[in-house]
């Protein structure tokens, strides 16, 4: 069996690392205030090692239905943002509900405090969208039994399909070329057994495509944010950005 890359990916030469996470550590970062957590219908704990099942981390489960919403949110920069050059971060998605629309699991940046219309680069992960049935064609509601396989989106576009079931790892690095404004991301994941969360069948891939946001005032990045929607419930393991410091002396025009 492949053996699977580490959790963060480190900062590429050049770089220096903006900022790290070890979601074990939450409540420590909650309290420096390094973190801003919006939506109130969230259950957000922390895993330690050995504690429960699963890896260290911290577990948010969303159970609200269609409007549930929770968002986790690091102001890069101190709030004055950065030339963030890459990102990556590890996580596992335990359950997804398909039946609840919208659900589903997002991370990525964004260029100001706008986090939806002003994402640069996303990564979205959800349930395949043909699997609560087309009303339309009259196709009658999928058997609750099937496994659900996740579907994977860069800035809004599939990159990655029937990628297993959960719980699924996912260890994804975005590479931002400035210049050209596009985004690279690499990916690998790996469903997991239940009974001990150890890695079973493996799947490596990589996209391209521009920044989501094409404005050319977007000259840095302003925030990280990891998002839920519907009824899911995700692990994080950690997160790390790099690059340069955002000020205009060091931004490529």
């Amino acid at each position: 069996m492949a053996e699977a890359p580490p959790d963060v990916i480190r900062a590429k030469p050049g770089t220096d690392v903006l900022f790290h996470q070890d979601f074990v550590k939450l409540e420590e970062a909650l309290q420096c205030q390094s973190w801003e957590v919006d939506g109130d219908d969230a259950r957000i704990f922390v895993c330690e090692e050995g504690d429960g099942e699963g890896p260290a981390g911290t577990v948010l489960v969303l159970e609200g239905g269609t409007e549930a919403r929770v968002e986790l949110t690091h102001w890069l920069g101190g709030g004055e943002g950065a030339c963030v050059t890459h990102f990556s971060a590890s996580f596992i998605i335990m359950s997804l509900d398909p039946e609840a629309a919208d659900s589903g699991f997002s991370f990525g940046v964004s260029w100001n405090e706008d986090l939806v219309d002003s994402s640069l680069a996303s990564l979205t992960v959800r349930g395949p969208k043909n699997h609560a049935g087309d009303s339309d064609s009259g196709d009658s509601e999928p058997a609750r039994d099937v496994p659900v396989s996740l579907d994977m989106y860069l800035n809004g576009d599939v990159v990655a399909s029937d990628l297993g079931t959960m719980p699924l790892k996912f260890q994804v690095q975005f590479d931002l070329c400035w210049e050209n404004r596009t985004v690279e991301l690499n990916f690998t994941t790996s469903s997991l057994h239940v009974e001990n969360f150890v890695a079973g069948s493996m799947r490596t891939g990589s996209a391209k495509t521009g920044f989501y946001t094409t404005s050319s005032e977007c000259k840095r990045a302003a925030a990280l944010c990891f998002s839920c929607n519907g009824t899911i419930t995700v692990r994080l393991l950690s997160t790390e950005c790099a690059g340069r410091h955002g000020t205009k002396e060091t931004i490529p025009n």
